[in-house]
């Protein structure tokens, strides 16, 4: 929980106090790192974007957002959190969405989804808070997905977790 929420802060900190918003553009495992205490800083500016610029292929960038935006980090931060909590496997995001997602509606399969070296070493309810945030920011149609400040609010437990997830009427 403490990688999660520190990584939010700081892609909160990019999309919202930086003038011009800064996109980074490469949001994945490698480019969060831990120091000593394991605080995760996000590193690695190499494709990181002001608004508004045309986007790189990635296995994190979200296929349906066509520029860089806010909402294309959003995406690879769900994947993120997704690969924190699983075992490393390949098309995680596909493997994932039926032990998360069922008929529009979550309902997660936590035996299946959770990587077994953690099991009965978490949270129940810090758990559920990732696994919304993961939904919400991987599943839902790019127009309904959350802001960050929403997930790391969410994460911390300052608002719901279930206010993140929309069903789509479409």
């Amino acid at each position: 929980m403490k990688i999660a929420i520190g990584s939010a802060k700081g892609l909160k900190y990019l999309h919202e106090y930086c003038e011009p918003k800064i996109i980074h553009g490469g949001i994945k495992p490698e480019n969060i790192l831990l120091d000593h205490n394991f605080e995760p800083k996000v590193a690695d500016f190499g494709l990181a974007i002001l608004s508004g610029t045309k986007k790189a292929a990635s296995i994190y960038v979200d296929l349906n957002a066509f520029d860089f935006e806010e909402k294309s980090d959003i995406y690879s931060f769900g994947v993120t959190l997704l690969e924190l909590i699983t075992t490393p496997r390949i098309n995680i995001v596909n493997w994932a969405r039926p032990l998360i997602v069922k008929g529009g509606s979550i309902n997660v399969d936590y035996n299946s989804l959770v990587d077994s070296t953690l099991k009965g070493e978490y949270d129940q309810s810090e758990m559920e808070r990732i696994i919304y945030c993961i939904a919400a920011s991987v599943y839902s149609p790019l127009k309904l997905r959350p802001r960050m400040r929403q997930i790391l609010k969410a994460l911390q437990g300052v608002i719901s977790h279930k206010e993140l997830w929309i069903e789509d009427g479409n």
